[in-house]
């Protein structure tokens, strides 16, 4: 929901001193809300009726009865913010909400919908002259029916996806003196999403000679979980601005994969129109665990 930000910045490289790694680096600014109420709503829509088809020709057969390829079936996209203060000059809140429906359909015209759910409240108060206090708490869930549509994975083969993220952020600025400035934050993001098959449970998936799949396909789950802790400081003296900080993260991912049946069954295409015979792949499920620590620190003027 990108009516939801005040500001965004973008580093790139690794010359921040701030950056514990190289790449392009984001950083995200939720609105807030302030001494005046304020606030915006938006509305966006669009159809198949609202686009051309420009599908080869040579590629009509595979369509079916509708001669046309991959196309946005439906858009629409809808949300508002608004922030005020709870208490004058002492304590401000804002919220948002925001929800965006796309439908495509494949050129086999399977369906392959996504909804997005994105929730945030962030509110912010001064406790005292040299004392700022903050929170913040974020909602987002990506719900897909049909992930994975394509020519070789019809809607039986297809995914479900579900999982909201939820993110809760606490945030306290302090003016220590005229020349040092104090900031410490922790966050705790948990998130998960389950990739549920279209498929009867426990009915095996085979794949045709023409890499087609049917019946069913993986059942996928993940959780992955994460904590951050933060310090960050600015020292002024004469010409020089010194940065340093601390930061402190740990998260895990704990993931499983299992075929339905425990088996994929291949079509055979050397003997499979004589015989009839598949080659059989059993499976057990697969579980993964990890655990990641990272400690960092900097300095620099």
């Amino acid at each position: 929901d990108f009516d939801m930000f005040q500001e965004m910045q973008v580093t790139t490289g690794g010359a921040d001193v701030q950056s514990s790694t190289a790449g392009a680096q984001l950083n995200m600014i939720l609105r807030q809300g302030a001494n005046q109420v304020s606030g915006s709503t938006r509305v966006y829509f669009a159809n198949e009726g609202m686009q051309s088809n420009n599908l080869p020709a040579e590629l009509t057969h595979l369509s079916g009865n509708t001669g046309k390829g991959n196309r946005t079936d439906q858009y629409s996209d809808y949300g508002f913010e608004i922030g005020g203060p709870f208490l004058r000059d002492k304590w401000w809140g804002w919220g948002s909400l925001g929800r965006t429906d796309t439908r495509l359909l494949t050129i086999n015209n399977v369906l392959d919908r996504t909804k997005l759910e994105n929730y945030a409240f962030k509110s912010h108060a001064q406790l005292t002259n040299d004392m700022r206090a903050g929170f913040t708490y974020f909602k987002g869930n990506k719900i897909k029916d049909g992930r994975g549509a394509s020519a070789t994975r019809p809607t039986e083969t297809t995914w479900d996806q579900d999982g909201p993220t939820d993110l809760f952020k606490g945030e306290l600025n302090l003016v220590a003196s005229n020349n040092l400035f104090l900031v410490g934050r922790g966050a705790y993001v948990k998130n998960s999403f389950t990739l549920k098959p279209k498929g009867e449970p426990g009915v095996q998936t085979y794949r045709d000679v023409s890499g087609v799949f049917h019946n069913n396909y993986q059942d996928v789950a993940t959780e992955r979980p994460a904590t951050t802790l933060m310090a960050d400081g600015n020292y002024f003296r004469g010409r020089h601005e010194v940065k340093f900080g601390f930061s402190s993260r740990r998260f895990k991912v704990d993931s499983s994969l299992v075929w339905p049946g425990g088996a994929l069954n291949l079509h055979n295409s050397a003997n499979y129109a004589a015989s009839g015979q598949m080659l059989s792949i059993l499976f057990r499920p697969y579980l993964t665990h990890t655990d990641g620590n990272y400690l960092g620190a900097y300095i620099g003027d």
